[in-house]
């Protein structure tokens, strides 16, 4: 579904970050026979919605004629909220709207999923920085093990796997900077590791 029945948008409601939706624009999309005000009252006293939780209440958000027009209200609704009032209506509108409700979700989470998924470097990503790593093992005489402990206690990391796209280049710099400037290893090393003899361990890769 790509056509955008009604505006749906991101806001915080109780701290949280949410889809949310006009109401006017959902009760003139579902052609409800009965003035704004009345219709949207009733539905909160009638099914219990909880203002900060099910909407937001706005107030003053415009201008209209006559009196009373200074407090003219509005609000905002969490989907979930909307959808449930779209299935009131019961009619063609509330099950087309619910439904496009329910794209607008799925396309959020799809998003955030491959947001998610980006975030994370894969094993071709981290080459320079494996070879970084043999450079500085070569370089300082050391085992593996305690020059991928530079790297982790340098990035707050358990594994380099855990290192976003964007970290890599400066985590590469680093090592280099280690291997090729001449900084003390001593004055980097975790204190975990300083009284740690690694005699007896054999190098390994990562």
């Amino acid at each position: 579904m790509t056509n955008q029945l009604i505006p749906v948008f991101e806001s915080q409601i109780n701290n949280e970050t949410n889809l949310l939706c006009d109401a006017r624009e959902l009760h003139a999309f579902l052609q409800v026979g009965k003035q704004f005000a009345s219709w949207i009252m009733e539905r909160i006293t009638d099914y219990g919605f909880i203002e900060n939780q099910d909407f937001i209440l706005l107030t003053k958000i415009g201008k209209q004629k006559g009196r009373g027009g200074h407090n003219k209200k509005g609000y905002h609704l969490t989907l979930d909220t909307a959808k449930e009032l779209a299935m009131v209506e019961r009619n063609d509108k509330g099950r087309e709207i619910r439904r496009y409700f329910i794209e607008c979700e799925k396309r959020l989470r799809a998003s955030f999923n491959q947001s998610t998924t980006n975030s994370k470097s894969t094993a071709d990503d981290r080459t320079p920085l494996r070879d970084a790593i043999n450079l500085l093992v070569s370089k300082k005489h050391i085992l593996y093990p305690e020059a991928y402990s530079y790297v982790h206690q340098r990035f707050n990391v358990k594994h380099i796997n855990e290192l976003e796209p964007s970290m890599l280049p400066v985590a590469v710099e680093y090592v280099h900077k280690l291997a090729l400037v001449g900084e003390l290893l001593e004055a980097e090393q975790p204190e975990s590791k300083k009284d740690i003899s690694f005699d007896k361990l054999i190098p390994f890769s990562f």
